[in-house]
Parts: C-alpha cells; sequence; structure tokens
C-alpha cells in the first residue's frame, strides 16, 4: 500500500514537473519573440530616416529580414550593408534588392551578374516596374517575354525609353511591335 502511495506521488510529481517546465519553455519562447520584436523595432528606429544607417547594427540585426526590408526602404543603398546570411536565402535576398532597386534603380547595375541575368529575377523587376527595362542586362533585354512584359505594363510617358532599349531582334518581329502598337495605338 505505502509503495502505491510512493508510485502515485512519484508520478504526480513527474506530471507536474512536466507541466511546469512546458510553461517556463512556454514563457521563455514569449519572452524572446518579446525581446526579438523589440530589438527589431528598436533598431528600425534606431536607423533614423538613412536606412545606411543599418552598418552600425550587431550583425544579429543587419541579418533580421524585417530590418533589412526597413533600411533598403529609407536607401536603396542600405543593401550593401546587410547581412551577408540573407543573401543565401534567395527569396528574401530578392524581396530585399526589389525594394532597394525601387529606392534607386542604379542599384541593379550593381547587382552580382548571376543575379542580374536571373530570369526570374528580370521578370519580378519588369513586372513591378517596366522602367527598369534599361537597367537590365542585354542578355536578359533580348528575351521576348521580358521585353513583352515591359512594354505591356509601360505608362504611355516611359514606353519610347523602353522601345529604344530593345534589341532590333526584337524590334524586326513583328508580332512584338503589333503587340506594343495595340497598346497605344495613338
Amino acid at each position: 500500500h505505502n509503495s502505491q502511495q510512493l508510485k502515485t506521488a512519484k508520478t504526480q510529481a513527474q506530471k507536474a514537473y512536466k507541466a511546469a517546465t512546458a510553461q517556463a519553455q512556454a514563457a521563455h519562447a514569449v519572452a524572446a519573440a518579446t525581446i526579438n520584436a523589440t530589438q527589431t523595432a528598436y533598431a528600425i528606429e534606431a536607423m533614423g530616416t538613412d536606412g545606411r544607417n543599418i552598418k552600425y547594427l550587431p550583425a544579429m540585426l543587419r541579418g533580421n529580414k524585417d530590418v533589412a526590408l526597413a533600411a533598403v526602404k529609407k536607401n536603396g543603398r542600405a543593401l550593401e550593408y546587410i547581412d551577408p546570411e540573407l543573401i543565401g536565402d534567395l527569396d528574401i535576398y530578392i524581396e530585399i534588392v526589389k525594394e532597394a532597386i525601387i529606392q534607386d534603380k542604379t542599384i541593379f547595375r550593381n547587382l552580382p551578374t548571376d543575379l542580374q541575368l536571373r530570369l526570374d529575377f528580370g521578370r519580378i523587376a519588369i513586372k513591378d516596374h517596366p522602367d527598369f527595362y534599361p537597367l537590365i542586362s542585354p542578355e536578359l533585354q533580348k528575351n521576348a517575354k521580358i521585353a513583352s512584359a515591359a512594354v505591356s505594363s509601360a505608362l504611355p510617358e516611359i514606353m519610347y525609353e523602353i522601345l529604344l532599349s530593345v534589341p532590333s531582334s526584337l524590334k524586326e518581329d513583328p508580332g512584338f511591335m503589333t503587340a506594343a502598337v495595340k497598346k497605344y495605338p495613338d
């Protein structure tokens, strides 16, 4: 009978310990998330109006996606100061570079060549900003899909500049030019 009571007490103590441990771990996770959110907010505020101030933040914060995005939204040139670890995640890097290019189109020319030549990156840039077309690599300008995307999403005031950048091989393509003329017949 005594041994059964000891066994029951031991089991109850183990359950209480597991519950307390789980509670402590949950509280720790909430505290860590709060600290991280607080640090992120502080870092974004500390940069002020110039995103290049990210260079003064600790590496841990320069590698934070939210901090990096905020920095390049404030100043596209902040791209050179983000933690290189972010570059390893292409989706994050493309998102950050897109924001940087919105702030300063000339950044596109300074990107690593392998990124400039990526068709998916060219399409992303052109889809949202057809005025980037003259800035993309000549290799991407020759791509009919990218050139068509630029022409089809361009506003009339930039259409002429885009058409000047289109390679002659595409300008000689009646289908390509017909599509451009149909968009703005005047």
